[in-house]
């Protein structure tokens, strides 16, 4: 190996592929041949069959849906309310001026914090936690894609100008077009946040109260297997 050197993509799939390979083997070898107790980590197999059982038998694919709606569809609106908020923000100095005080300030708050109102507003349904995760998303991505239009070089703009680009071609033809790959860069940093959004949902009460009458996330079905393990049988 030489430093820098790049490597076939034959090659990296084959040393992709070794590494689980060799993580799954060192980690039977240390279940299955007794130098771990199972009680704090199971063997490959057992772990493989109680998957099996929760996708089966306990319908977790449906709390896994649920989870990915959730942060898809409060991440859809976020991108769809931010870019466009974003794109006129980085146009226009005084639409940025307007905003970036309220919205630079809300980016820091957490969206966790915002569940007792949501509550409140939207009620204990997906409602409440797709705007958990809109919350948690919304504020990044306008900065950062109003971030991005302020990075297209003035010159581009005053070359459209000079050609008789009328205001609203600048920035569609332009602004935004110039700016669009640092936009889809901006997208899945954002996605993280919904990531993280999907967790302070699963933090909230109303997650385990939605699975009472279906499925409720993958949040309010770890509550349910915590309770069954550590519910204590009353005596007879």
């Amino acid at each position: 190996m030489r430093p820098l050197v790049p490597v076939s993509t034959g090659a990296k799939v084959v040393l992709g592929v070794a590494f689980f390979v060799l993580f799954f083997a060192a980690w039977a070898a240390a279940t299955l041949g007794g130098y771990v107790n199972r009680t704090f980590l199971a063997d490959p197999l057992t772990m493989v069959r109680a998957g099996w059982l929760l996708l089966t038998v306990h319908g977790f694919y449906e709390d896994i849906g649920v989870t990915i709606w959730r942060v898809f569809g409060g991440f859809a609106l976020a991108a769809a309310a931010g870019v466009p908020l974003g794109i006129v923000m980085g146009a226009y100095k005084p639409i940025e001026a307007f905003f970036e005080p309220f919205i630079s300030f809300a980016r820091y708050l957490p969206a966790s914090g915002f569940i007792p109102l949501l509550i409140l507003w939207a009620g204990i349904g997906e409602t409440e936690k797709l705007m958990v995760i809109f919350i948690g998303s919304f504020f990044q991505l306008v900065l950062m894609v109003a971030d991005e239009i302020r990075r297209v070089p003035c010159e581009l703009v005053q070359v459209s100008q000079t050609l008789g680009a009328s205001r609203g071609e600048t920035v569609r033809l332009v602004l935004f077009r110039g700016a669009l790959p640092g936009i889809f860069d901006a997208l899945p940093n954002s996605q993280l946040n919904a990531l993280s959004g999907i967790r302070q949902t699963n933090m909230s009460p109303t997650d385990y109260i939605d699975n009472i009458d279906g499925p409720g996330g993958v949040g309010a079905f770890s509550k349910d297997l915590a309770f069954e393990l550590y519910t204590v049988p009353e005596p007879v």
